[in-house]
């Protein structure tokens, strides 16, 4: 078998609510799905998967990004740098979830649109980018690491260590979903979660 035989667009999109500003307490019902009493609306787009040369993009187009605002040699971590990744991630991870013949983009203005978008601000920008990245780690198998007890424990102990906060951050964000979810398992079945009428 050749690379050219595999079945393509077996990889389905996935449907997230934007993180629009406030959207934490949106209310859902009503025609007009939330926007009442000033709650922004829930706004639903697709996360694609993306090829190793749209990965190439995103880094490349990050540190065109980055020399641009004054910072000529990007390195991993840069504010700057990671941002680009992130704004890059969106523009061509995040499409229109109701086109499912072909891939259309959300962002259909482009970065200016992305960076103008008080609705979605930097927070909004580098939440999506990292649910994206999740996805991207959990179709492709990045998150096994963590399947096994051996892997928990060992991330866990590195967390609750002096070093946990950059050891966190380190992680790849679908590792980072993947320990939160079983922490958060583990908690709801303890024994001292349940006695507290919780």
């Amino acid at each position: 078998m050749k690379a050219s035989q595999l079945l393509r667009g077996y990889l389905q999109t996935k449907r997230v609510a934007l993180p629009l500003a406030g959207s934490h307490d949106t209310i859902e019902d009503g025609p007009d799905h939330g926007a009442q009493r000033g709650h922004p609306a829930r706004v639903e787009v697709g996360l694609v998967p993306l090829s190793p040369g749209d990965e190439a993009t995103i880094y490349e187009r990050a540190a065109a990004y980055a020399a641009e605002h004054g910072l000529p040699s990007p390195r991993e971590g840069d504010e700057l740098y990671e941002y680009g990744k992130a704004l890059h991630r969106c523009l061509l991870g995040v499409v229109d979830p109701d086109v499912t013949d072909r891939r259309e983009p959300f962002f259909d203005g482009g970065l200016a649109q992305l960076e103008e978008m008080v609705e979605l601000g930097k927070d909004g920008v580098l939440t999506l980018a990292e649910m994206h990245q999740a996805y991207s780690d959990d179709i492709s198998g990045m998150v096994a690491e963590l399947s096994t007890e051996e892997g928990y424990a060992r991330a866990t102990k590195e967390l609750a260590g002096p070093n946990g906060a950059s050891f966190f951050l380190s992680l790849r964000p679908g590792l980072r979903v993947s320990w939160a979810t079983i922490t958060a398992k583990l908690l709801v079945s303890s024994p001292m979660l349940k006695s507290s009428g919780s």
